[in-house]
């Protein structure tokens, strides 16, 4: 396990969507780019900052149906937006990068922040 940097390959779902940290920019392109409906985002940054803008853009981009926002470290809160059932969604994750995935329930406002729904970086940009 590496002491920092999060680790090409690694994963999170969220609904049918894959987000792969891409930690040597082989299908980011130097940012985020998609193919064949998952996602690349490219974790070598300046700063953990960079990294996470980029995560969460490609969230947005990828997620039509919540909008997702990074709240601070590596915390994002993934929100519904619609209510009710129809704002459901499963947050999955694979490897030690993510931690405290948690599916969103309930509809609108149903984030990380307040009801553990979202996602959370163990480990930051790429080292």
């Amino acid at each position: 396990m590496p002491t920092g940097g999060s680790v090409d390959g690694h994963y999170v779902d969220v609904g049918s969507v894959r987000f792969y940290v891409d930690s040597d920019n082989s299908h980011a392109g130097g940012n985020y780019a998609e193919n064949s409906g998952d996602y690349y985002v490219y974790s070598n940054a300046a700063d953990d900052a960079t990294w996470w803008a980029r995560f969460a853009s490609a969230v947005n981009a990828g997620v039509a149906t919540h909008t997702t926002t990074h709240t601070g470290g590596g915390t994002f809160d993934i929100d519904a937006d619609a209510v009710g059932t129809a704002g459901n969604i499963s947050i999955t994750s694979n490897g030690f990068t993510f931690s405290g995935t948690a599916n969103v329930a309930g509809g609108t406002n149903a984030q990380n922040t307040a009801n553990g729904k979202g996602i959370n970086f163990k480990y930051y940009t790429s080292l």
